[in-house]
Formats: C-alpha cells, sequence, structure tokens
C-alpha cells in the first residue's frame, strides 16, 4: 500500500518530472531504511551484557544491571499457512533500578534447528549471565 501510494501520488500532482523523480526516490530510500532496520531487530549477547536491537533504537543492558533472566513457557504455538508465527518461549530480562522487564527479540526455539539446541543456547547465556554479573 505504502510503495502504492509513493508511486501514484507524484504522478498525480501535475510536478515537474525531477520533482517526481525526487520524491519517488526519496520514498524508496524510506522503504529501504525500514526494511534494513527490520532485518538488522534482534537480541544481541555478548561479554559486555545483551543488545536489544529495536525499530528505532538499539538497548544495550550490561550483565551487572540485569536482575533477572527468565524464560516463559507460554504452551500455545500460532501457525499461519504451515509457518509458526509466535513463539512458544519467550526470554526476558529484568534491568536497572526500576527493575523493568524487557523481552528479548527473536531469541526464541525459531531460531534453531531443535529445541534442545535453544535450550543448550540459554544454558550458555545463563551461565554467562551468572559468570558476569558480579564481575
Amino acid at each position: 500500500m505504502t510503495s502504492g501510494t509513493i508511486f501514484v501520488i507524484p504522478w498525480g500532482l501535475d510536478a515537474p518530472g525531477s520533482t517526481t523523480a525526487a520524491v519517488t526516490i526519496a520514498g524508496l530510500a524510506v522503504i529501504l531504511i525500514v526494511v534494513v532496520r527490520i532485518l538488522r531487530m534482534g537480541t544481541v549477547v555478548t561479554m559486555d551484557g545483551v543488545t536489544r536491537r529495536g525499530m528505532l533504537t538499539d538497548r544495550h543492558h550490561p550483565w551487572p544491571d540485569i536482575h533477572e533472566l527468565e524464560l516463559l513457557d507460554r504452551e500455545v504455538v500460532h501457525v499461519a499457512y504451515g509457518f509458526q508465527v509466535t513463539s512458544r518461549y519467550v526470554v526476558t530480562v529484568v534491568v536497572g533500578r526500576q527493575r523493568r522487564r524487557k523481552t528479548l527479540l527473536f531469541l526464541d526455539e525459531r531460531g534453531f534447528a531443535t529445541a534442545a539446541r535453544f535450550r543448550a543456547e540459554l544454558d550458555v547465556v545463563g551461565a554467562l549471565w551468572d559468570q558476569r554479573r558480579e564481575a
């Protein structure tokens, strides 16, 4: 819908060709930026802490600021057209002085070949948290 609007509106405004081209290029640039931001969303776990990459901002939480690491089993999975669209497991952390609960984006079983591999990865994250939060 948006791309159709971007391509139709400039020609409907009876603007000069250069203006139409500029508006079209600007619209395509906006779409490209949005796609790139969506593709880089997720969670990055390093020796320094956890970084939550969102659509607009990235938030880094050092290990000492993380008070809890929790795995919630929702016991429900939604499937659409043969694809799993929601995760069964949600990984959250409690961060900061206000102890706010934050969901770790895209750190779920859908990114792993098996549930055992997902749990092994979470064990590594938990061990890293235990090791680094007191440092």
